[in-house]
């Protein structure tokens, strides 16, 4: 695997957004949801356009977003799901990207999970096949650039989202 690749999935994993992280109270659960959810390459551009637009959002809105940021915390799927979709001007760019919550909050987390995996057969780790879905992996690899293309939008889209420390 080339070392962008690397570099995108490990920056993916590492990334926190400012608005949103999703946590399982079993990390397990996570990896199990994440081996279920199938990617696709019109949803990872859904994805890497919404994100694209919650980060201009985010820095037009510095008042709102420092409001957000007082209750960041990591908390379920679920509520970070309820957050996105209760938040009227998120909402709207959910729905101008023509993306659920769901999958904008999945598809960096897959996309990162499935490129870890690829790393790591390239480096002869294998994981367990209950925490691998195998149709991403076929995916990432058959779409390779344009699959990387859109984790790089979407890390870049994130990485402004970031709270400065």
């Amino acid at each position: 695997m080339p070392h962008a690749l690397r570099a995108l999935a490990l920056s993916a994993v590492l990334a926190t957004a400012a608005l949103s992280r999703p946590a399982a109270a079993d990390p397990n659960e996570m990896a199990r949801l994440l081996a279920s959810y199938d990617l696709s390459l019109a949803t990872a551009q859904k994805a890497a356009s919404f994100h694209e637009s919650l980060a201009r959002w985010a820095k037009a809105n510095p008042a709102e977003v420092a409001e957000l940021r007082k209750k960041d915390k990591p908390v379920s799927l679920e509520a970070a799901i309820a957050r996105f979709e209760g938040n009227p001007a998120i909402k709207k760019l959910l729905d101008e990207a023509g993306i659920g919550a769901r999958d904008a909050l999945l598809v960096p987390l897959a996309l990162a999970a499935t490129g870890a995996i690829i790393l790591g057969e390239g480096s002869g780790h294998k994981m367990p096949p209950e925490a691998v879905n195998p149709r991403n992996v076929a995916l990432m690899k058959s779409e390779k650039v344009a699959m990387e293309a859109l984790l790089k939008r979407i890390n870049d889209a994130r990485a402004t989202l970031a709270p400065k420390r």
